[in-house]
This record gives structure tokens, sequence and C-alpha cells, in this order.
């Protein structure tokens, strides 16, 4: 990523005309840092999209928002999400972004954990009994 001085939320154009009706919400998959994550539906492209809720008030860090929003605007990289449009909806700040389906990283993370506890049982059993049933294992992330 090639990073580059803060901006302004508030001074962005959106890239997308009429954000509010192409972009639906659906249902909740979790709280990010700063607000809720619900899965979406843009309606001109059918893409799954994921959508994130800010609640501005007294005590919200604009600062931070707008460095994770510039940051997420200015990185184009296969392994990072891509960041599609912002915009402000009454006192919601709304960052739409590429869906994932495999869940946060703490998701994947436990996953793989599970996968290598599995691994280590198995060679576990194996130096036991000096044997591999290799029909036997398989595992899925």
């Amino acid at each position: 990523c090639n990073f580059v001085p803060a901006i302004n939320i508030f001074s962005m154009p959106t890239a997308v005309q009429e954000p509010h009706s192409r972009f639906k919400r659906q249902d909740s998959i979790g709280r990010g840092t700063f607000g809720d994550v619900y899965r979406g539906l843009d309606s001109a492209t059918n893409a799954l999209v994921a959508m994130k809720s800010i609640r501005f008030d007294n005590g919200t860090r604009l600062d931070q928002i707008q460095s994770e929003i510039g940051m997420l605007a200015r990185c184009d990289h296969a392994n990072i999400i891509k960041y599609r449009t912002s915009f402000v909806e009454g006192r919601r700040l709304w960052i739409v972004m590429d869906y994932c389906n495999l869940g946060s990283i703490r998701d994947i993370i436990v996953r793989a954990t599970l996968l290598i506890l599995k691994c280590r049982i198995e060679l576990d059993r194996f130096r036991k009994r000096k044997s591999w049933p290799l029909q036997k294992m398989s595992y899925r992330l």
C-alpha cells in the first residue's frame, strides 16, 4: 500500500451514485473497532458487501476513522479486502467493502488452531502405534 497524508471523510466525494439506495443492509455479522458490521448487497452488481456502521457522538475519534478510511481507500492488494465507498447517513458513517465469507481474522485463526491441534493428536497417535491411517485423516479449515 502507498500511504499519503490523512484525508477528511466529510470532504470526500463518494464514488458511488445514490449509495443509500444502492447498498442494502442485510444481517449483522459482527462488531468492529468502531461499530457494527453487516452483510449487504450491492444492488448494481448483486455482489455481497460488508457494511461497517459507525455512529457519531461526542466521543467519536474522527481522526482515527479518517485514518482507517484513508488507508483502506489507498490500498490495492490481492490480500487486502477492497474498499468500495463510504457515505454519511444521519449520524452514521457507512464504510462499504468487499465481503469475505471466511469470517474475521479471529475466526480464521481459531479454525487454523483447531486444525493444528487435530493434526498433533493424530501425530501423537501415530507415534504410539507406529502406523499411519492416511485414509482416516480429512480435515478442513
